[in-house]
C-alpha cells in the first residue's frame, strides 16, 4: 500500500475539513500524514489510517529547535523528516482558494511543490480540489503555471481555472470534492421550519470592507421577515480564525427578537454543520461550501458571492444567472430577494472526477 502526505489548509474551517475528512473515509487502508495544529488529532481520532502530526509531537519540538540551530527552514525540514520516516509515495495537495494572488500562504505552497519534486524526484504530486484566482499579473500566473507542471495530476473545481491552464496536459476540471457521493447525501432527511444564515468577516477583503453595514441590515432584515413566518434561524459560522464568529456575533447583536435564534459555530465538529444545513428549509449563505451543501441536500439557498470562486463555480454549474455578488446584494430591495432563492439544482455526477487519477494511482476500490 502506498503512503500519503496530505497537504491541506489547516484553520479550522468548514469546507477545508470536509475536504480532509471525505479523503480519509474514501480511502481506510491508505496511510495519511497530516501536519497540522493538534486540534486536528481530536478531529480525524476515529480515522485509524490518519497520523495527525502537530508542533506538540516531541520529535517536532527537536526539529523546530534544529532548523533554529541550523538556520534552515523549519516546516519543510519537518516535512522532509516526516516524507522519510512514513515512506511517503504522493505529496497531496487538498484545498480550495489556494492558488490565489494575495494569499499569504501562496508562496510557501508554490515552493514545497517544486522542492518536494527536487528532493523526492520519485515522489508523485496530485493537487485537487483547488481553483484559480483571483490573478492579476503575469508573475504570478506564470509561478503558478511552474508550479502545476510539477504536478502528475492537478484538478481544479471549475470551469475557468482549468482554461487558465488548459495545454498543461496534466490538467483538468470537475465538481467541487463536497458534491462527490462520500457526503451521505442520500440518507432520509426530515426538513424543519428552520433558515440558516451564513455569514463571513469583509475585513480582510478591502473591496467588501464598506458594504459591511449593509450587508448586515439586509440579512437582518432577512431575519425579520423568516421571524414573522413563523421560521426558527440558526447562525452558522464556518471558520473562527477568519472573523466569521465575530461577524456573526455583532449581526446576533443587531437582532431584536432573539428567542427564536441558535448560534452554531463550527469549533471541528462537522456533522453539526452538516445536519444542521440539510434539515432546514431555507438558507442565506456567503461562504463558498454552505452554497454548495444547499445544493446538495435540496435547501432553497440565497447566495452571496464575495468572490470570483463562486461565481465560477456556478457558472460551471449553469446557475449563475440569478446569483448575486456583493454589492448587489446589499443594495436589492426585501421584496426582490425574497424570490431569488436557489431550489431542485441538479448536478451532474458525471463530473465528480476529482478522485479519479487517485483511485487509479491507488490501485484500490474507494469506499
Amino acid at each position: 500500500m502506498k503512503n500519503i502526505f496530505v497537504h491541506s489548509i489547516t484553520t479550522v474551517n468548514v469546507g477545508d475539513d470536509l475536504f480532509m475528512q471525505m479523503l480519509f473515509k474514501r480511502y481506510p487502508d491508505i496511510t495519511m500524514v497530516l501536519y497540522a495544529p493538534s486540534i486536528y488529532k481530536l478531529m480525524f481520532k476515529s480515522f485509524s489510517n490518519v497520523k495527525v502530526v502537530s508542533d506538540n509531537d516531541k520529535f517536532v519540538k527537536r526539529i523546530i529547535r534544529l532548523s533554529k540551530f541550523l538556520h534552515l527552514p523549519q516546516t519543510m525540514l519537518i516535512y522532509g523528516f516526516l516524507t522519510i520516516k512514513y515512506k511517503i509515495d504522493l505529496f497531496l495537495v487538498v484545498g480550495g482558494s489556494l492558488f490565489m494572488e494575495g494569499n499569504s500562504n501562496m508562496p510557501s505552497i508554490l515552493r514545497r511543490i517544486h522542492n518536494f519534486k527536487c528532493l523526492f524526484p520519485r515522489m508523485k504530486v496530485s493537487i485537487i480540489g483547488s481553483n484559480f484566482g483571483p490573478c492579476s499579473t503575469v508573475n504570478f500566473f506564470n509561478s503558478v503555471r511552474k508550479s502545476l507542471h510539477y504536478a502528475d495530476d492537478v484538478c481544479f473545481r471549475d470551469r475557468a481555472s482549468y482554461e487558465a491552464f488548459a495545454e498543461l496536459s496534466n490538467v483538468r476540471w470537475g465538481n467541487d470534492i463536497v458534491m462527490h457521493s462520500g457526503i451521505d447525501k442520500d440518507r432520509a432527511i426530515i426538513k424543519k421550519k428552520n433558515v440558516c444564515i451564513n455569514i463571513r468577516s469583509v475585513e480582510r477583503w478591502a473591496s467588501l470592507r464598506p458594504y459591511k453595514e449593509k450587508y448586515l441590515h439586509t440579512i437582518k432584515s432577512l431575519v425579520s421577515d423568516f421571524q414573522a413566518k413563523g421560521y426558527s434561524i440558526s447562525l452558522l459560522s464556518f471558520c473562527e480564525k477568519y472573523g466569521d464568529h465575530e461577524i456573526s456575533d455583532e449581526l446576533y447583536e443587531q437582532i431584536e427578537n432573539k428567542n427564536s435564534i441558535e448560534k452554531l459555530y463550527y469549533k471541528g465538529e462537522l456533522n453539526k454543520i452538516i445536519n444542521k444545513i440539510a434539515e432546514s428549509e431555507y438558507m442565506i449563505a456567503t461562504r463558498f461550501h454552505a452554497i454548495i451543501l444547499c445544493l446538495i441536500y435540496n435547501v432553497k439557498v440565497l447566495p452571496v458571492s464575495y468572490s470570483i470562486k463562486t461565481e465560477n463555480m456556478l457558472k460551471s454549474l449553469n446557475i449563475w444567472d440569478d446569483i448575486f455578488d456583493f454589492g448587489t446584494f446589499c443594495n436589492t430591495p426585501i421584496e426582490v430577494l425574497r424570490s431569488k432563492y436557489l431550489a431542485n439544482i441538479q448536478i451532474d455526477e458525471s463530473k465528480n472526477v476529482q478522485f479519479d487519477w487517485l483511485d487509479n494511482y491507488l490501485e484500490v476500490k474507494p469506499v
